[in-house]
Parts: structure tokens; sequence; C-alpha cells
């Protein structure tokens, strides 16, 4: 059952408001979005899924909705568009949004043996993966959303603990609730040390979101018509394909990531064999 279901007391919700409409009123306005602020007034759902990952306590969902507010403020999620993104980071394929499962759950993709350990564009790899979490979490809206992660042709050189790390911490912290369950597909046990390290980072009571399956048993979640075609699906739906008004990734790494155009050249070729 989608965590939004859950019976939770109005009360408590109600009291968690309060506490956060009081600090706001005493701290640095300018470190909230006003339309966050909105929202909450109107949202139970914007309250009740930190009071759910926190088990009720009311002062430590307050806590984590400060900190999600101030962190939403900081890096201005909500004026991220789609093509603030290079063309080329679309046209890899690595991660992408594509239809919904056999329960209606929206989804979100990663090929894994895409993922390279660049520290040139780690920030960029970042926020293109927290863009796409807020995405589906909006659009999911509390009804829960699946994360398929494809392991095929993944090796040691495709793993980085620190991006891992921020994932695992910012489902947490800022989208808490609303990840239903990870499905790991064709999964490599030259991973099980790595493996080992990212499960100590989950939870206990999330380990249950966790299933190790394999491709030709991925129509038990999702509907054949509904599966990318690199995964056994017929659906032609395009995986990689760009928004308008990209900017070019060389562009991109110079103008937002401070990157010299020569180090941006040699990051761009070795994501080549992609496109």
């Amino acid at each position: 059952m989608p965590e939004r279901d859950y019976i939770w007391p109005l009360e408590s919700i109600d009291n968690v408001r309060q506490m956060v409409l009081d600090y706001y009123e005493t701290d640095d306005k300018d470190s909230y979005d006003s339309t966050d602020l909105t929202e909450l007034m109107v949202d139970n759902w914007w309250i009740k899924r930190f009071l759910i990952h926190k088990g009720g306590d009311e002062v430590e969902a307050f806590n984590m909705i400060i900190n999600c507010l101030k962190w939403r403020k900081k890096i201005e999620i909500r004026s991220i568009k789609d093509n603030h993104f290079p063309e080329e980071i679309y046209r890899i394929g690595a991660l992408f949004s594509y239809g919904r499962d056999q329960n209606g759950f929206p989804t979100v993709y990663i090929r894994l043996k895409m993922v390279k350990r660049l520290k040139e564009v780690s920030d960029l790899v970042k926020l293109f993966i927290t863009y796409n979490f807020y995405k589906v979490d909006v659009e999911s809206h509390g009804q829960g959303w699946g994360l398929i992660i494809d392991f095929n042709g993944a090796g040691l050189q495709n793993t980085d603990l620190d991006l891992a790390r921020m994932v695992i911490l910012g489902l947490k912290a800022y989208f808490p609730s609303s990840l239903e369950y990870v499905l790991c597909v064709d999964f490599p046990w030259i991973l099980r040390a790595f493996w080992r390290v990212i499960k100590s980072w989950i939870p206990a009571d999330r380990k249950f979101m966790l299933s190790f399956t394999s491709r030709n048993q991925l129509t038990s979640f999702i509907d054949q018509d509904y599966l990318p075609q690199f995964l056994g699906g017929n659906c032609k739906r395009p995986t990689n394909e760009a928004p308008f008004g990209c900017p070019k990734f060389v562009e991109y790494c110079v103008t937002e990531l401070g990157v010299s155009k020569e180090s941006a050249e040699k990051v761009f070729a070795q994501y080549k064999p992609y496109l």
C-alpha cells in the first residue's frame, strides 16, 4: 500500500505544520521558497511523509522538513528546467523516466554500465539524478514510484560510492516515503563487496524494498508493452530523447562547472561510445 494511504492523525500533521510556520517567522525568509511554504499550508502529504519516516516523532519530522525546505531553496529545484542539462546527458540514456509498472507506479531507470566515476562532472551527475527524482516525486505525489537499475555490463569501473551515498541519503532526507521499490536487474556478483556497503546505508525497515531479478523475470513487474527494448520489452518509445534547447556538454562544463575546455573534451570522449 502506498504510504500516502497510511492513516495518520491529523492532529500530528497540524502540530508539525504549526512548528514549521512558527520557525519560519523567526528565521531568514530568503532561505525558503515561498511556493514550498504555500504548498505545505494546504497539502497534508508534505508533512505526513516526514512523520511516516520518523515513526510519528513530531520534532524529528519538523527538523527534517526545515532541512528539506532549505535544501530545495539552496539548489533552486523549482527553477530548474529539463533543458538546463546538456543534450548529451539525455542522449546517453543512463537515467530516464519510462511509463508505469503493473501497479500504476511511475518508473525511473538507471543503466549502471553508463555511469562513470569522473570528478569533473560529479556535480552535474548528482544534480541530474536529483532533478529526475524530484520530477517523479511530484508526479507520483505520495502514490509511490519504482527504481529499476540495470546492472548488465556493469563492473567495478562503474561503481561510485560517493554517488550511491548521495542517492540513498538524498532519498531519505528530501523525498521520504516516496520510493516504493528498487529492482536490481542482472546483478553481477563481482559487485557484492560494493553492494554490502550500499546495504549498510539502507535502514533496516526499508530493506524490504530491494528485489533482485533477471531480464526474463521483469514482466512479473512491468508489462512487456511498457518495458524498454534493451530490457526485452516491446515499447519503442525512445529512452534517450533530449529536450529542445539543451546546451552542449562541453559548453555546459565550461560555463556551469568551471571545467577547462580541454578537460571537458576529455570527459566527453569517455561518454562518446554511448552516444
